[in-house]
């Protein structure tokens, strides 16, 4: 019965789980870099950005339902949303379903 030869497939099993774990990091940088990027590289992402002077929202909270459906129907949005955040003090963003409108409270 022949002797095993550890130091042989030490490096075999050594040389192979390199080249492996090579492999999985660079798999997993490219899918990092794609997810990262896919405004760079999805050819069907847009963005428009329109710009429209509605005057100062005198309102005690902007971010009331009558408020901002108000706000949409003076942009000629349909009048659902699914959220709002209020970013800073000046500014209210609308979540509807197409996209989101950023609203100065103060203009």
């Amino acid at each position: 019965m022949g002797q095993i030869n550890w130091r042989k497939w030490n490096r075999l099993i050594h040389r192979d789980l390199g080249y492996l774990c090579v492999g999985l990091t660079v798999v997993y940088a490219v899918s990092g870099l794609a997810v990262n990027h896919v405004r760079d590289w999805n050819p069907n992402f847009q963005v428009t950005e329109t710009w429209w002077s509605l005057g100062p929202i005198e309102a005690e909270d902007p971010r009331s339902p009558e408020v901002v459906v108000g706000i949409l129907l003076r942009l000629g949005q349909e009048p659902t949303y699914n959220d709002t955040f209020r970013r800073d003090e000046s500014t209210l963003e609308i979540f509807t379903d197409v996209g989101a409108v950023a609203v100065d409270l103060f203009c």
